[in-house]
């Protein structure tokens, strides 16, 4: 069984949303009713910031089950490689709840713009805020954070959102460490402040190309740890 079956694929897909359309739906109507309130009232909105929680909350519980001893003996035991499971959560989460929580909120901005302008008798203007939340920078990034918390959803059996954020915190500091040490290097063998500043303008002349390779290394990397690391726990 080492090959993909688009049957097989079918199957954990509809599993899963035999038992979880409930509460998909529920969410994805709670976020769009609470849209619509806050574009009606004109209420300051964080969208970016709701749809990376809501989705690192979907993704560090995409395994969850494992942690349960039943749950998880009757998963690993499902007629379908680590591939194929893997691929599924993959897409769930990179797909299926990104687009659910993206819909509910450029849904939600349309509905409570249009009520503002019915009740107002201005006339209708598309929203363009909500458009940031399709651009390509934020997806690929929200993609990023989302592969490591889906990678840590199999490699921490309890709480693993809060261990990954706590990690987090710790390379945070550390990389804050680091950098301010070589700055103080820097400065102590009399670099001069306009070499400092060409190397940091070279750098943000190509962030985009950075950032983006290192955003794609990212996925790729806790993709590939993911399987691996279920592949282990199928063992």
């Amino acid at each position: 069984m080492n090959t993909v079956s688009l049957y097989r694929l079918k199957y954990l897909f509809l599993q899963y949303f035999i038992i979880n359309w409930k509460r998909d739906l529920k969410t994805f109507s709670i976020l769009f009713l609470i849209k619509i309130i806050f574009t009606y009232l004109h209420f300051p909105f964080p969208d970016e910031l709701i749809v990376v929680i809501m989705s690192i909350i979907f993704a560090g519980n995409i395994f969850n089950f494992l942690n349960n001893k039943h749950q998880g003996i009757s998963y690993l035991m499902l007629p379908l490689n680590t591939v194929e499971k893997v691929f599924v959560n993959i897409i769930l989460v990179h797909a299926y709840y990104s687009l659910m929580l993206l819909l509910a909120c450029f849904s939600g901005e349309i509905i409570g713009h249009l009520f503002y302008t019915l009740r107002t008798g201005l006339v209708f203007i598309f929203p363009d805020a909500v458009g940031e939340l399709f651009s390509y920078d934020f997806l690929l990034q929200l993609i990023a954070i989302q592969s490591i918390f889906i990678f840590t959803s199999v490699y921490f059996r309890k709480n693993a959102i809060l261990k990954t954020l706590f990690v987090f915190v710790i390379v945070f500091f550390i990389l804050v460490f680091i950098i301010g040490y070589m700055l103080i290097r820097l400065h102590m063998g009399n670099i001069s402040e306009p070499f400092l500043m060409n190397i940091i303008a070279g750098l943000m002349e190509k962030y985009t190309l950075i950032f983006s390779a290192f955003n794609y290394i990212i996925i790729l990397f806790f993709w590939i740890l993911s399987y691996f690391r279920l592949r282990e726990t199928e063992v």
